[in-house]
């Protein structure tokens, strides 16, 4: 070894293995991402050339070093689209109309104000949906009385109609439609007399078009109505007139609130699900329920209370198969009691009585100790 030469440290025997350390590799990006945003910011205004340099090298003025934000609110949008995006977030154009109202509050007439507020139901799910509705127990709500009435818009020319319902007079119902939406109301039907359950008279005629459905936006109100219906005069009507009578004269439900017995024989029977509902169209299922809602027949009432006698038998025989013992030993002391009239005649029956209550009461305990015994352990 010569004197005066200097042994390599660890770092430099690292340098020379030709394996870079994290700190180094660490600056190697930072460095490298720098120079593209100085490159992209210059790219925008051009490289700037000092009078004592030369053109090929370009000098560094004042704008050449940006910061990112900096850098991004001058970089053109296809450069770094990630950066631009995070940055600054595009305006998105509005496509709808924006024409101004008349001084009356009602939309200009070149404005369309009828729009489909959903994507319409297959005629399978509506089907359903009504069959589930008739057969749900009534609320408060749904027991009210009230009109239905059925009416268009006659400053508009499309053929879209009203069905809705008032518990109050209807003159002053329409006053308000009048004074609120700035519509002249052209009366299609009005209901004759007072309605029992008329919200849920509305529900089902609601449910029964919903694929004909229509929002309209109201000039006084931040939210508009749905209660409007793209059909014709006569399938309005027709609808309305139809579930009227089904609540009105048919009088499907008990005092309970629950579908009475004939009327649950009767959409079992006209709607079973061997019919061909899957794949019918609208048309077809409004013809099917009027066959169903059509007034029940001496035959259906006949079969419907053959139906439930029936139904209330079996649950009766099972009741008693299962407490047979039970209630023959009871029949046995009462008859001994009535025979005997003495003392050890009755005790035997409160004997008996006792043997029979216990037993219960011991199976019911055990059941809910099996129950929750699951419980305890988790």
């Amino acid at each position: 070894m010569v004197f005066g030469e200097l042994s390599p440290s660890p770092s430099c025997a690292v340098r020379k293995s030709g394996q870079p350390s994290a700190a180094e590799i660490q600056r190697r990006v930072s460095t490298t991402r720098t120079s593209k945003r100085r490159t992209s910011a210059n790219s925008e205004n051009g490289p700037q050339i000092a009078p004592d340099q030369s053109p090929t090298r370009p000098s560094r003025s004042v704008n050449s070093y940006q910061t990112p934000s900096t850098a991004a609110l001058k970089r053109p949008q296809d450069a770094l689209p990630d950066v631009f995006d995070a940055t600054i977030p595009q305006k998105r154009t509005c496509t709808s109309n924006t024409k101004t109202a008349h001084p009356s509050g009602r939309r200009a007439d070149s404005e369309e104000i009828y729009s489909q507020s959903k994507t319409p139901e297959t005629a399978r799910i509506t089907h359903d949906k009504l069959c589930s509705r008739i057969r749900t127990k009534l609320s408060e709500h749904d027991r009210k009385k009230g009109f239905i009435y059925v009416f268009r818009d006659e400053n508009r020319k499309e053929d879209v109609w009203k069905i809705g319902v008032t518990e109050r007079v209807y003159n002053e119902r329409m006053e308000e439609h009048i004074n609120c939406c700035k519509l002249k109301p052209v009366v299609a039907h009005v209901s004759a007399q007072v309605i029992q359950n008329c919200n849920l008279l509305e529900r089902l005629i609601h449910r029964d078009l919903c694929y004909e459905v229509r929002y309209r936006s109201c000039p006084n109100k931040t939210k508009g109505h749905n209660e409007w219906f793209a059909v014709s005069k006569d399938m309005a009507v027709e609808t309305a007139k139809k579930w009227e009578r089904f609540i009105h004269e048919g009088k499907p439900y008990d005092s309970q609130g629950n579908l009475n017995v004939v009327w649950s024989y009767v959409l079992e029977q006209r709607s079973p699900a061997a019919l061909d509902v899957h794949n019918m169209s609208h048309d077809a299922r409004h013809e099917q329920w009027a066959a169903i809602l059509a007034p029940p027949t001496y035959s259906d009432y006949f079969h419907a209370y053959l139906a439930y006698a029936r139904s209330e038998l079996k649950a009766t025989y099972d009741w008693v198969y299962m407490f047979f013992w039970q209630l023959s030993t009871i029949l046995y002391s009462l008859h001994t009691l009535a025979l005997c009239k003495n003392r050890p005649a009755f005790y035997a029956l409160v004997f008996v009585l006792g043997c029979a209550v216990l037993p219960n009461f011991r199976l019911q305990s055990t059941e809910k100790q099996k129950v929750s015994s699951p419980k305890k352990k988790a």
